[in-house]
This record gives structure tokens, sequence and C-alpha cells, in this order.
């Protein structure tokens, strides 16, 4: 029994044994009770119940530092090189040593800041910072910037300066314009310079002066100088040509001869070839001798040809003969004539063919008036030759019924076809139908509801019956009256 190890009781053999080496004693819902000391190589579990342990446990101690509401260093806190995270704030009476510091500093900063950085950014309130230069690629919002050599910068938005403002490129303003109220020198002004005032010698355009004078040459460099005006020139005009036209009425005083020496391809003296065309003052063209002045018939052209007769205020135009001429006669009317036969063409208020001074055809208003026989190979009119009678052959159906366009033909009604009908308010007063059976059966010719087909011979109304091969016609006095009679009718 020199080395003791724990007993136990098996309920199961009814024996009480050793605990064998490796197992653990469960003492779950029993415990140890006046066992004295207790020692082991480590305590694990529940320390709550303990009494009279120093530094954690119990009343007396905390299980973790957010226990203490109130902590407080020993000494100096060694981090390990680990870091202190936190969402709240860290604030020290005295000072922070830091090799670096990273992240935006919030709030005000008080006291002098001194040493170097290599960037820093977001530096705002009191008292003023100072630096040796400040390179801004945003903006710098200040009430007051105060530079001591030079300020150097891009883009400003405005400036006011006490001294001198230098620009390198240029200043550019967008809006608002510059008020100086001294004076501006610069080594040439472009613009629109008419909010100018006390400019002299000079004129906003030139329509501003009302005595323009040309202190040279004008030089239209290809334009066109156009205007409703006059010009006057006392001197000479000298062009490459001149277009246009010039009204006798804007000629003022008497003519200055005109030297045609310098004039080209006009010959200078008469008596040229038949291409030519010149007058001789003697009342011909030299080259063309048929063109001739008369002083009684006027211009002659060839005495095989016309005459131009301006006496007695006619225009007339005619052969040397008279055989044939066209004048005006009355107020205002035309002749085309030709003597040997006195047939003409006579335009005034109408239009009128003669033959033997007699109106054969005159236009009126209402159309074409004829006097004397017309003879024709052939006479037409919208229906066809006047001479015949068209013909509207109908076998494809029972029933026809007549239209309007039936007017003055026959209808050759046989085969299938047995009943022609009459439509009332289809035909006008004065049209004719004939109709023609064709077959020798009977055709029925039906009158249409408010239709009356009259029988001329009897002078009753109602359906006719047209006999075979028989033939009868109607007469339309009224859209909705006709007359009805021929041959084989009943």
């Amino acid at each position: 029994m020199a080395n003791r190890v724990p007993l136990i009781i098996n309920t199961t053999a009814n024996q009480i044994q050793e605990l064998a080496l490796g197992d653990c004693l469960d003492l779950t819902a029993s415990g140890i009770h006046n066992a004295g000391v207790i020692t082991a190589t480590k305590f694990v579990g529940d320390g709550s119940l303990l009494t009279n342990v120093s530094g954690g446990g119990g009343a007396a101690g905390i299980s973790d530092i957010v226990e203490d509401i109130t902590p407080q260093l020993g000494g100096n806190l060694d981090i390990n090189g680990n870091i202190i995270n936190g969402t709240g704030s860290i604030v020290i009476t005295g000072g922070i040593q830091a090799t670096s510091f990273t992240g935006s500093v919030v709030g005000d900063v008080t006291g002098n800041v001194s040493g170097s950085a290599g960037s820093a950014s977001g530096l705002t309130g009191n008292p003023a910072i100072q630096v040796a230069s400040i390179v801004a690629t945003g903006h710098i919002q200040a009430e007051t910037v105060s530079v001591a050599s030079t300020l150097t910068y891009e883009d400003v938005t405005s400036i006011d300066s006490i001294g001198i403002v230098t620009a390198r490129s240029g200043i550019k303003v967008l809006g608002g314009g510059i008020d100086a109220v001294g004076t501006i020198t610069a080594t040439s002004f472009s613009g629109d310079g008419s909010g100018l005032t006390n400019v002299g010698g000079g004129i906003n355009d030139i329509v501003d002066d009302t005595t323009p004078q040309l202190g040279g040459n004008l030089d239209i460099n290809g334009k066109t100088i156009n205007g409703t005006g006059n010009i006057t020139i006392t001197g000479n005009v000298t062009a490459t040509n001149l277009s246009g036209s010039l009204p006798s009425s804007n000629l003022t005083g008497a003519l200055p001869a005109i030297d045609g020496s310098a004039l080209t391809g006009i010959a200078a003296s008469p008596g040229g070839s038949d291409t030519e065309f010149q007058y001789n003052n003697a009342g011909s063209f030299e080259g063309l001798e048929r063109f001739t002045f008369d002083s009684s018939r006027g211009i002659i052209l060839d005495e095989r040809a016309l005459v131009f007769d301006a006496s007695g205020e006619r225009l007339r135009i005619s052969t040397t003969n008279n055989n044939s001429y066209i004048h005006r006669i009355g107020g205002g009317g035309l002749e085309l004539k030709q003597t040997y036969g006195n047939s003409s063409i006579f335009i005034d208020t109408n239009i009128q063919i003669r033959h033997n001074n007699v109106g054969v055809l005159t236009t009126t208003e209402s159309g074409i008036v004829l006097s004397g026989v017309t003879t024709s190979n052939t006479f037409e009119d919208t229906k066809g030759d006047l001479r015949t009678v068209p013909l509207n052959d109908q076998q494809a159906s029972a029933n026809y019924d007549l239209i309007s366009t039936d007017a003055g033909k026959c209808i050759h009604a046989h085969a299938t076809t047995t009943q022609v009908t009459v439509k009332n308010s289809v035909f006008a007063p004065g049209d004719m139908v004939t109709i023609l059976n064709g077959d020798a059966n009977n055709l029925t010719i039906t009158e249409d509801s408010g239709f009356a087909l009259r029988n001329s011979g009897d002078g009753t109304t109602g359906n006719r019956v047209l006999g075979a091969f028989g033939m009868a016609t109607i007469y339309f006095s009224g859209t909705s009256v006709g007359y009805i009679s021929g041959a084989g009718l009943s």
C-alpha cells in the first residue's frame, strides 16, 4: 500500500476496487468534503466560490479588464507588437510620441505644430499655420492668405492683389468683364469697341461717314457694289463689259459723240459682204441689199417676203403685193388673210373662219356655230359614229337593267337574256333606247318601280312583251316617263 490509489465501489460485482491508472474519478453531483488540502498541478473550472484568493476570482478580483471601469497602469504599458483598437478617443494630458502618424486629424489642434512632414492635408483652425511652401492641387479656402515672396497659382476664381499681378500666359476672363479704375495698356486691342467713350478720329461703320472720300483707288477685291441709289461720275467709266438696261428717262442732256474706233466685231467702213450688216446712210444696209427702209411701206425684207406697214396706226405684216397679210383690226382684233379667195381667220371677241368674207365657223361662249353644209367622211360623238347606231349585245344573264350610257344605242337581247328592265331616274329627257329581240321566244320589257312605261298605241302603262324578232324604241320625256312603240309589241 506504499503507492496509494483511490478506491471505488463496483456495484455490478459488489466489490471495492482500486481506480485504474489513467482513469478519472467522477464525483459529479457528489463533491469532496472535508478533504483537507487538495494539491494539483492545475485547477480548471469555476472558481467563483473560492475564498481568500488574491488577484482574481470571487469578490476580490476581475475575470476581464473590461470589468475595471477605472483601469490604471502601474507601469509602462508594453503593447508587445500589438495594436490598441477602439471606436472611442484617447485623451492624453501629456505628449504623444510616435515614429509616424497616419489617418486624419479631426478637431482643433492647439499649441504650436513643429517639425516636417512629407505631405499634410485638411489643416484648419487657429492659430495660423506656418509652412515653408504650400503646393495645392485642389482649393485653398481662407479669409486671408499672406505670402511674403511669390504666389504661383493656376485657374484661380478671384484675385484681390495689393501689388502687381503677373500672369505667365495671359488672363482669361469668362464672365463679368474687367473693371479697371486706372489705365489699361496693351500692344493692341481687338474685339467690339462699340462701348468705348471718348474715342476720337474713327467711325464704327462706313455708313456713319456722310461724306466718304477715297484716299486711293478702291479695290473691290472681286466683290460687287450693290445699291438702289445712283453713282455719279464726272470722269470715265471703264469696264470689261456693261450689262443691264439704260432707259431713256434716265438720260439727261445731249449725248456726246460716240467714238466707235475701239469697237471690235463691226467694220469701220460701209460696203461689206453678205455676212456683214452695215448701214450706209442711203436707206439700206450694205452687204444685205434685200433689207431696206421705205418711207411709205416701212421696213422691207426682200420684195418676195414681208412688208411691215405702220401707217394709219395699223400693225400690218404682208407680202409686197398684199396677197397675204396679218394686220390689226378694230379696237384690238387680229386678222390673218389670204386675198385670192378672201379666206381669213378673224380673231376678236370670238374666233371666226371666213370663206369669201363669209363666216363658216364661229366660236361662242356656248360652243361652235357652223354655217352652210358640213362635209366629212365620218361624224362622231362620245357614243360613236353618227351614221350608225351602236349595238349593246346582251345574252349572258336572264335580266338586263338599262343604264344611262345605253342612250342612243340598240340593246340586242337574245339567248339567255329574256327580260330587259327600264330603271327609274336613269335617263334624261330626250334620250332614246331601241330594244331588239334577237330570239324566237318572247322578250319581257319591265317597268321599274316609280317609272311609267307608256304604250304609244293605246296610252296604257305597265310591262310589255316584245314578240319573236320584234323591235321597239323608248323615248324618254322625263326621268320617270318613257313612251314605247314598235313592231311585235303587246
